[in-house]
């Protein structure tokens, strides 16, 4: 073989070998990222479970109790707002 074969050879197999390397440890950063990404996700959806047996207990406690005897009296009528014919944005008193 000519001397410039191997040469070209051994700058390949240590372009392909830094290759190797670089890729290696991007797997292990991005195994390690996702790790501690789904940690974070577990302990946000450990938060938001107690938030939901909070708001759960609040509204079982609302449930119980008489609005009557707080002083609400039941509507006689319900009544709700038509829907314009076309979608309209206001703001500051104008209308689009």
């Amino acid at each position: 073989m000519p001397s410039t074969t191997i040469h070209f050879l051994s700058v390949a197999c240590a372009a392909l070998f830094v290759a190797y390397v670089a890729l290696f440890a991007t797997t292990i950063f991005f195994a390690t990222l996702t790790t501690e990404r789904s940690a974070l996700v577990r302990e946000l959806e450990t938060r938001v479970a107690s938030l939901e047996t909070e708001y759960f207990s609040t509204i079982a406690q609302l449930s119980t109790i008489d609005l009557l005897s707080s002083g609400y009296v039941t509507p006689t009528a319900v009544e709700y707002v038509s829907r314009g014919k076309g979608p309209s944005v206001t703001r500051a008193g104008e209308q689009f």
